[in-house]
This record gives structure tokens, sequence and C-alpha cells, in this order.
């Protein structure tokens, strides 16, 4: 009876798990690491501000097919310890392509970000895009494209230029549910890679086929971030030079009245 009761007790153990991880099915992927917070303010411009060193770092570069054109992304991810998501990638893309022409909003070079909140696999994931054009898009069973975006968290989002390819900037705000530190997030990272003849190459920040119960995830971090502090101006010389005066002429003051006090006794 004994050995009987510890077997089904073990079975519902096992059953127990199994369901606990069907329920957070994300965290069988891959884990990321944690996002440091932060309370300086982020310009979002295309452009990495300085605060972004110290966030979490992600790669981008695992080709889809197999095939590749050498195209890579790297990722830097922060919050504000509030409600905010801040990633700024940079892509090293050899040719940078737009297709103005097509309807489809993927089929021009673009970054796409998925998002989790709940890390659950329990509702349409948040796919969020910004390509080349500055363009944003934001699906979930149709697109939709730039300030309608908004209603689903794009607070704001930006392109630029770089030396060897171009850099996007995503601003996301948790618009349905809550976040809060020590909380774990389903996350992916994807790049478009257009080329000639309208061929578009795809590369992951790990290889879970863009599958909501494979992705990755982030964990938000208690633990804050900040710029050093600028230093204090180091004293000119003229004015190191004007405080010695001032002292030796304090101690002049000083002498000549004690020599004065002598003469009156």
């Amino acid at each position: 009876m004994k050995k009987f009761v510890s077997t089904m007790l073990l079975a519902s153990m096992l059953s127990v798990s199994a369901f606990g991880m069907a329920v957070s099915a994300a965290e069988s992927g891959t884990a990321y690491g944690k996002v440091p917070a932060t309370d300086e303010k982020i310009t979002v411009d295309g452009k990495k501000d300085d605060i972004y060193d110290k966030g979490l770092s992600v790669k981008i570069d695992v080709p889809v097919s197999g095939a590749s054109t050498g195209t890579t992304g790297d990722a830097k991810i922060l919050w504000n310890g509030d409600n905010t998501i801040y990633v700024y990638v940079e892509v090293k893309d050899k040719e940078v392509i737009k297709y103005d022409g097509t309807p489809n909003a993927w089929e021009t070079d673009s970054v796409e970000l998925f998002l989790d909140y709940s890390n659950k696999v329990a509702r349409t994931r948040d796919q969020y895009r910004i390509d080349i054009r500055n363009q944003a898009t934001y699906y979930d069973t149709k697109t939709y494209t730039n300030d309608e975006c908004k209603a689903f968290g794009f607070e704001n989002w930006a392109v630029s230029d770089t030396a060897d390819g171009y850099a996007v900037e995503f601003e996301l705000k948790a618009y349905n549910e809550s976040i809060k530190p020590n909380m774990n997030i389903g996350f992916h990272l994807m790049i478009n890679d257009m080329v000639e003849g309208n061929t578009r190459y795809m590369y992951d920040s790990d290889a879970c086929s863009n599958n909501p119960d494979k992705f990755g995830y982030i964990t938000l971090s208690a633990d804050k971030v900040a710029n050093p502090a600028p230093e204090a101006p180091a004293a000119s010389a003229s004015t190191a030079d004007m405080g010695a005066v001032i002292s030796l002429a304090a101690l002049a003051v000083s002498a000549g009245a004690i020599v004065a006090l002598k003469k009156r006794k």
C-alpha cells in the first residue's frame, strides 16, 4: 500500500511539474540574462546613448535558413524599472536595401522584436518592427503602421545609418499588463536582410523559428545602472595662483596684527 501511495505521489508531482513547464514554456528556451533598470533619460533617435553600454547584450546571428550573407546584429536592452523597455540594435549589413514598392512590411531591411509579457504563451505575442525607412509596424492578427502602433505600447522608434549598416531603437511600454523586477518575459529578435532580386534572408537571436513556446526570455532586474557622475573641473593655474596670493595676504595681515600688539605692550 505504501509503495502504491508513493508511486501515485510521484506521478502527481511529475504531472504538476509538466503542467508548470507548459504554463511557462518559454522558460525552457534561451535565458538571455538580466536587464538592468536605469533612471537615466534615454533619447530615442536611433543613436546609442552611453547608458546602453551597461545594458544586457544579445547577439542576432542565427541564420534561419542556414544560408547567410554575413549580416549580424548586436542588441542592448534596458528598462526604466517601471513599465518601459528600451532596445537598441546595431545591424552590420554590407548592402542596405529599401523596397518602397512592396506591400509587405517585412520585405525591406528591418529588425523585428517579439515579446510575450506573460511568458506563458497564453495569447498572441507582441510583434514590433522598425525598417530602414523608419516605418514602425505592429502585428497581431493584422498589421498596424506608425502611430497606429502606439495603441500596442510602441511608444517611440527611430533608425539611423551607421558606417557598416544601420541601427534601430525601440521604446516599448507594457500596455495591458504590469511588469516588475524579477519577472521573466518571453523575448526574441530577428533581422530581415533583403538582397537584390527581392530575396530575403533572416537571422534570429536564437533558433526558435519565431515560435512563442520556444522563445527565450529576459529577466527584469531591480539593479540600477547609471552613467558616471561628471568630474568637477580642475582649478586653473590662475585660480590656484589667486588662492595662494589671498592666503599670503591673510598671513601678512595676521603677522602685522601680532607686531602691533607687541608694540602696545
